[in-house]
């Protein structure tokens, strides 16, 4: 059964270990920190009543110049959640979403599963597509969204490092 977390190799170290993975579902990260469900009191999950967004994940990627007609015609702007080797490989398309007035935002640099990398791989994943996002754009993205929702404690405290979080 795909339940979307992260699966770990048998023999996995976790939180028992300074340098094992921090793993919410065996670890309970969160605990402390939460609502409820395991989400941050950090984590945006909803918007305000009565407002709705438009996002997209992955991106850059050939099919999103027609994706850009359906904000444009609802007069609207939209948060795109950058891969960064993706953006490395279409940077015309981030400058045509920058330029519409979007909001530019990090999806890492390679979409992994942030919390079976290591703290140094994680700060790559976000400081890289921030500093490619900044030196096509000037900007510096105010948001990430880690892949798959794959997040716990660890990784938010690491992201913290980066201007995106």
């Amino acid at each position: 059964m795909q339940t979307g977390l992260a699966e770990y190799p048998e023999g996995t170290i976790f939180n028992s270990d300074p340098n094992g993975i921090s793993s919410y579902r065996r670890a309970s990260c969160f605990r402390g920190e939460t609502e409820d469900r395991g989400i941050s009191l950090q984590d945006i999950w909803l918007g305000k009543n009565h407002t709705s967004s438009i996002n997209f994940d992955d991106g850059p990627l050939p099919p999103s110049t027609s994706l850009y007609k359906f904000p444009d015609q609802q007069d609207k702007t939209a948060t795109h959640f950058w891969v960064g080797s993706n953006v490395r490989d279409d940077p015309e398309l981030v400058l045509q979403a920058w330029k519409r007035g979007d909001h530019l935002a990090v999806h890492t640099w390679l979409h992994a599963h942030l919390t079976t990398l290591s703290n140094f791989e994680i700060l790559g994943e976000l400081g890289w597509t921030i500093q490619i996002i900044h030196d096509l754009t000037g900007l510096v993205p105010l948001y990430y969204c880690p892949p798959y929702g794959d997040v716990d404690n660890r990784v938010r405290a690491l992201a913290k490092f980066c201007p995106a979080a």
